[in-house]
C-alpha cells in the first residue's frame, strides 16, 4: 500500500522520499529505480542477509495473519494436530534462530485418519480451481489445510522462497477469497504491490506496511477506479465499464488497431491477410454482421518462430483472434469475468505492424506493442468518464507513457 514515504511514482506532487547519506546511499539510489521499475528481483539482490531475513519474516508474518482465524477454528473443529503450529510459528518470528527453524520443520500437521496423504511431496502451486468450494475437493479438508501450510508459510520459515508470492498464493484460501477472476486480479495486484512495499521498508529501514488479502478488501478495491488507472491494470477498469462502455472501449481499441493496419500499403499484405483486414474493417461498420464470418476466417498457420520474422502473418493472426468473437460478459456475484484480450491482440498488432512497415528488429515490436497498452489505459479512463477518447498516435511518439 502506498504510505507517502515511497519514491515518487506519480501520484505525488512532490517526491517526499527521505535523503539518504553515506555507506548505503548507492543501494537507496539503486533501490529506487528498482522499485519505480517494479522490480521486486532487484530489491531483493540489494538485500544484505539479515535484510532478506527480515522480508521472509514479513512474508510469514502476513500469511500468518491473515490465515490465523481459519487455524483457530479448525483447531476447535478437533485439529488437533494444528495446536503446535501457531506456537513454533510465533517462535520463529521472534527469533527466527536454526533451532526455531527445525522445530517447525518437524511439525506434524497429519492425523492418524489422513496420516497417509498430509505428509506427501507437495506441488509448488496446488491451489483450488477458483470458485469451487473446498468441500468439493477430493482431498478432504483437513489434509488439504495440511498442504497450504506445508507449501506456504512452512516452506517460507525454511528457505527464501523463488517466488516471493508464493508463500501467500499458497497458503490463503483462494477458493473462498476468490469467486471471479476479477477478485484474483485484484488479489494478485495487491500483493505484488504489497510485496514491493515491504522490500523498500526493509531497504530504507521503515516500518512495513501491512496487507490485506480479505475478500471484503478485495471487493472495496474492485471498485476503485483511480486505484487501478493508477496501477496501469486494464482488466479491472474495464471491469467497472457498463455493457455500453464496454463496448464502446472495445470498438476504440480494434479501430486504433486498424488504423494501424491502414499505415501499410494493401499489396504488402498475402491475398489471405488482406481478407481478414477487409473482414475486420466491415466489422468496425457492423459488428455483430461480420462476427460469424470472422469467426470462420481462414486459419493461419504460424510457427513459433514466425512471430518476429514474418509480422504480416502474426499480425493478420492477431486480428482473427482481436476481432473474432465477443468478450465473456458472465457476471458473478455482481462482478464482471471479463478478460479484455481484444485489448491484448490490439498491442500485439501495433508491434507486429512496426515490423512490418519499417522492417525493424524485435525491439521494434516492444516498444510499439507498450505504446498501445499505454494509450489503452489513457483510453479506458477515459471511457469511464464519459469523455473522449484521444487517438492512436501510431509510431515512434507513443512509446512514452
Amino acid at each position: 500500500m502506498i504510505t507517502g514515504d515511497e519514491p515518487q511514482l506519480g501520484g505525488q506532487e512532490t517526491d517526499i522520499s527521505p535523503m539518504i547519506s553515506g555507506r548505503g546511499t548507492r543501494i537507496i539510489v539503486s533501490a529506487r529505480g528498482a522499485y519505480v521499475a517494479g522490480s521486486l528481483r532487484r530489491l531483493i539482490e540489494l538485500m544484505d542477509d539479515h535484510q532478506q531475513l527480515a522480508f521472509r519474516q514479513a512474508l510469514v508474518q502476513q500469511t500468518f495473519n491473515a490465515i490465523r482465524a481459519e487455524i483457530d477454528e479448525a483447531i476447535q473443529k478437533g485439529q488437533s494436530q494444528l495446536v503446535e503450529f501457531v506456537p513454533a510459528i510465533e517462535n520463529w518470528l521472534a527469533d527466527p534462530s536454526e533451532e526455531n527453524a527445525q522445530q517447525v520443520h518437524d511439525l506434524d500437521l497429519s492425523t492418524p485418519s489422513n496420516r497417509a496423504d498430509s505428509r506427501v511431496v507437495i506441488p509448488n502451486w496446488c491451489p483450488l480451481p477458483v470458485g469451487q468450494p473446498i468441500e468439493a475437493s477430493p482431498i478432504n479438508n483437513e489434509v488439504w489445510f495440511a498442504r497450504r501450510l506445508q507449501t506456504g508459510l512452512i516452506r517460507a520459515v525454511l528457505d527464501f522462497p523463488g517466488w516471493p508470492a508464493e508463500p501467500i498464493l499458497n497458503t490463503l484460501p483462494l477458493s473462498a477469497i476468490c469467486p471471479t477472476d476479477a477478485h484474483w486480479d485484484g488479489l494478485w495486484s495487491e500483493v505484488h504491490v504489497w510485496l514491493l512495499d515491504a522490500a523498500w521498508a526493509i531497504l530504507q529501514g521503515a516500518a512495513i506496511p501491512p496487507l490485506d488479502t480479505s475478500r471484503a478488501g478485495i471487493e472495496r478495491r474492485l471498485g476503485d477506479a483511480e486505484l487501478w488507472y493508477r496501477r496501469k491494470h486494464l482488466e479491472l477498469m474495464v471491469n467497472l465499464m457498463t455493457p455500453t462502455q464496454q463496448q464502446r472501449f472495445r470498438q476504440a481499441v480494434l479501430e486504433q488497431a486498424l488504423q494501424c493496419i491502414n499505415t501499410v500499403p494493401l499489396d504488402r499484405w498475402s491475398p489471405a491477410e488482406r481478407q481478414v483486414i477487409e473482414m475486420a474493417r466491415r466489422w468496425i461498420v457492423a459488428p455483430g454482421l461480420v462476427e460469424t464470418e470472422i469467426q470462420q476466417a481462414p486459419r493461419i498457420k504460424f510457427m513459433p518462430t514466425d512471430r518476429f520474422t514474418k509480422p504480416g502473418l502474426m499480425a493478420a493472426h492477431a486480428l482473427i483472434k482481436a476481432f473474432g468473437r465477443e468478450p465473456d460478459r458472465e457476471r458473478e456475484s455482481g462482478l464482471s469475468n471479463l478478460n479484455v484480450w481484444y485489448a491484448h491482440y490490439a498491442a500485439d498488432i501495433a508491434g507486429h505492424v512496426k515490423q512490418l512497415s519499417d522492417g525493424l528488429p524485435a525491439a521494434a515490436f516492444v516498444e510499439s506493442q507498450a505504446a498501445m497498452r499505454a494509450w489503452q489505459i489513457e483510453a479506458a479512463w477515459a471511457v469511464l468518464h464519459d469523455e473522449p477518447i484521444s487517438p492512436y498516435e501510431f509510431g515512434a511518439a507513443n512509446t512514452s507513457g
